[in-house]
């Protein structure tokens, strides 16, 4: 039966029937890409970026003026090579014009926060078509591990909305399984535990430092046997090899990598045979941007195809990565990634063992409008450096504040000094990441 008479006719086969007609359709296409050739690919991503130009131009102020200064017209960006004619957007330069930068006719488009790991967060806004687009095609490679839409899957990820020190545990379908990992104690993974038990998931989502503690308490207590899963997939943060391993070993399963952005722009990741992560053409276009022509690893820039709602031209994203030119044994012609570097969200590890998400600090910490850019630095259990660029001159009563609601979430046992600072300390990849730990996340109570 065709996908086309399965649109007419407006059935769908279990379990896509969960997904709109207009989904399905998405869904359907995304599945034929992937296997396009390379000319296919090119020829679609040229005929995506004129039209994001076009609509740049015609529609978002900042992209007019940027046009205009350079005397250039839509039709002058027709490649991908032709993208050296504009400049670099940064973080910085969307904050400042960001009004300038969204398209309010798009209807129903949507909020989106990327997590800070590099920098403050920066909200940006997606259409809720470009929205699908990217997660169906990010969601893509699940497939190669078994998954379908419904099957049972826990997540652990951090809400930084939840409520501290407590045991988060929330079912948004019922094949869906959330736990909360802002702040990961014994006794909160114990609650885990059991909700994994009785969720019984087929498949595991979750940083990998977080499936490292999930690991560590499981072995403790003894409980090799708990879960029975299928896949892992490893999100939100560089995939440390030995937690691969230790992963794989411990669970009896293969450990995928994904690799992907909350400005909906850029996402990657591992098929079956795990030679390295397969780009998402439909999506975004990736340049990799190095001071040595003949090297294959550089900084990450990004134009965004499909997001009209608010579009993304030569966006530094500020990871950064490795090509990799041979083509995946799967038979895809997408483009390969070797190696990303630069997505990391450690945690803090605080006194007794508990340990606090990097990403949940960094929410606390930009709450506070004097401060423009912080860096948190744990060289001992018991000592933090809070290094701050001020946007503007705290009261003593700011700073007392926002030490208070720091050490409620850290307790009191835990040293924290402040640090005013004219920038942050920069990583050898030039990245200003917002955690710096030396020490290793561990759980004891």
């Amino acid at each position: 039966m065709s996908i086309s008479y399965l649109i007419k006719s407006k059935t769908l086969p279990y379990p896509y029937s969960k997904l709109s007609i207009k989904d399905w359709a998405i869904y359907s296409w995304l599945d034929k890409s992937q296997w396009y050739s390379g000319k296919q690919m090119r020829d679609y991503q040229d005929r995506k970026l004129q039209e994001i130009i076009k609509h740049a131009y015609q529609n978002i102020p900042y992209y007019t003026k940027v046009f205009n200064e350079r005397g250039l017209k839509p039709k002058d960006i027709q490649t991908k090579e032709d993208l050296k004619k504009l400049p670099f957007l940064t973080k910085g330069i969307i904050r400042a014009n960001w009004k300038d930068l969204v398209w309010d006719k798009e209807k129903g488009n949507v909020s989106c926060s990327t997590s800070g790991s590099t920098g403050p967060p920066l909200e940006v806004r997606m259409s809720r078509k470009a929205m699908r687009m990217y997660s169906f095609s990010h969601r893509r490679f699940y497939e190669q591990a078994g998954y379908k839409i419904g099957s049972r899957t826990a997540y652990l990820r951090t809400n930084a909305n939840a409520r501290e020190k407590e045991a988060t545990v929330s079912f948004p379908t019922k094949t869906e399984l959330l736990l909360n990992t802002a702040f990961l104690s014994r006794g909160i993974l114990q609650k885990y535990t059991t909700a994994l038990k009785n969720f019984n998931p087929e498949f595991l989502s979750c940083d990998s430092l977080s499936l490292n503690l999930l690991i560590r308490h499981l072995t403790q207590e003894n409980k090799t046997k708990t879960l029975s899963l299928k896949a892992i997939f490893s999100i939100g943060m560089k995939l440390i090899p030995e937690i691969r391993v230790q992963a794989e070993q411990f669970f009896g399963c293969k450990v995928f990598e994904r690799y992907g952005s909350s400005e909906g722009v850029v996402s990657a990741g591992e098929c079956c045979f795990q030679e390295g992560l397969h780009l998402n053409f439909e999506t975004g276009m990736l340049e990799i941007m190095s001071n040595d022509e003949t090297s294959l690893k550089g900084g990450f820039v990004v134009t965004g195809l499909i997001n009209r709602a608010m579009p993304l031209i030569r966006y530094r994203i500020g990871d950064e990565g490795e090509e990799c030119l041979r083509r995946c044994l799967c038979g895809r012609s997408t483009p390969l990634l070797k190696n990303i570097f630069g997505f990391r969200k450690d945690r803090i590890v605080v006194p007794g063992g508990a340990s606090v998400s990097g990403h949940f600090l960094m929410t606390k910490v930009l709450k506070e409008r004097w401060i423009c850019l912080a860096q948190i630095v744990q060289e001992r259990k018991d000592q933090l450096i809070i290094k701050i660029v001020k946007e503007q001159e705290p009261s003593l009563e700011q700073i007392q504040k926002f030490l208070s609601s720091i050490r409620e979430t850290l307790g009191k046992n835990i040293k924290i000094e402040i640090d005013f600072v004219d920038d942050v300390e920069m990583s050898e990849g030039g990245k200003r990441n917002f955690i710096v730990s030396k020490v290793p996340p561990e759980i004891h109570t």
